[in-house]
């Protein structure tokens, strides 16, 4: 049996409103030598049948009870053949040749050991935004592309997980995600490839990242950034050492929830406002919109903040016009 040159990983947990689309972004692509792993990670919708019903001889399908997202990733990637591994999210939608690009890219220069690009956003209503993108323009000071450093996963992680494409054979050296963080499992692997490799982002935009429920809790932020904050911790302390806590046996230690409190009223909800908002305004999403609007005026009606946020994108129109 002929190997693959990329295989394409994706678990999939409850996606059916928009795995056909993500599924049939992968199939078009313009580079064919890949083989799609699709793994169902227990989900109880009808991603099954969707799945199932494609007929393309790329498609490996594997289905799960429930293990989570970096386990889940584990165990695919032991199903991996090829030489390079592309991460696909199963809500995204991918450009017909970003998988060509990157391959070329990685094959042309050995020395990197990751490729990543940027994304635009879609809406959980199918709406398209234009005008953002992760990483921004100005990220890339007018280059083509950019390798990264570990002070460039501050204030946002530059590389976006479904747009990855990484060399099988370093990450199988690494052990793969590690499951100890519970979240920004992905940020602690592409700092643990740094260590071995260059990292590089290309500055062309052909992904659209989906933008998850508008009703995701300030709690869920702060927990996000108490993992993306040990990851660049141990990072920095294998620079200093040459080893972090857990490749030393030790254990990471998980945030207390009983740390945030909410004030009522008074919560700027920072994680819908200040950019989430900003994309929908742009998505022409009003749906999104008058969501992310209640949602806010409810946590923070009695905060300053919150009023100039919503207004922001109304002084921005103003202004222009």
């Amino acid at each position: 049996m002929k190997i693959p040159k990329v295989s394409v990983l994706m678990p999939v947990y409850n996606a059916a409103p928009f795995l056909q689309e993500a599924i049939d972004s992968i199939l078009s692509q313009t580079f064919t030598d890949f083989e799609f792993i699709i793994i169902n990670d227990g989900s109880t919708d009808e991603s099954p049948e969707i799945i199932q019903s494609y007929q393309d001889s790329r498609i490996r399908y594997f289905s799960q009870e429930n293990k989570g997202v970096s386990r889940s990733l584990n165990q695919g990637l032991t199903y991996c053949r090829g030489k390079y591994i592309r991460r696909f999210d199963s809500d995204d939608i991918a450009g017909h040749e970003e998988i060509q690009t990157q391959y070329d890219f990685l094959e042309s220069n050995e020395e990197v050991g990751l490729v990543s690009m940027q994304v635009r956003y879609i809406t959980s209503n199918g709406k398209k935004s234009y005008l953002f993108r992760e990483p921004s323009p100005a990220f890339f000071k007018g280059e083509e592309r950019k390798t990264i450093s570990v002070d460039d996963f501050n204030p946002n992680c530059p590389v976006v997980h479904g747009t990855v494409l990484m060399r099988r054979d370093l990450v199988t050296k690494l052990g793969g995600y590690r499951t100890a963080f519970l979240t920004s499992e992905d940020t602690d692997l592409w700092l643990r490839m740094m260590d071995e490799s260059k990292i590089v982002v290309l500055n062309r935009c052909t992904y659209f990242f989906r933008l998850g429920n508008a009703s995701a809790t300030e709690k869920h932020k702060l927990t996000l950034g108490y993992y993306k904050s040990k990851a660049i911790e141990y990072a920095l302390e294998r620079i200093q050492k040459g080893s972090d806590p857990l490749m030393r046996g030790g254990k990471l230690e998980h945030p207390m929830p009983e740390k945030y409190q909410k004030k009522p009223g008074r919560t700027f909800r920072s994680d819908l406002l200040s950019y989430l908002y900003k994309v929908a305004w742009n998505a022409r999403d009003l749906k999104m919109v008058t969501k992310i609007i209640a949602i806010s005026l409810k946590d923070g009606f009695l905060c300053g903040r919150t009023w100039r946020a919503l207004f922001y994108p109304v002084r921005q129109k103003l202004r222009v016009g």
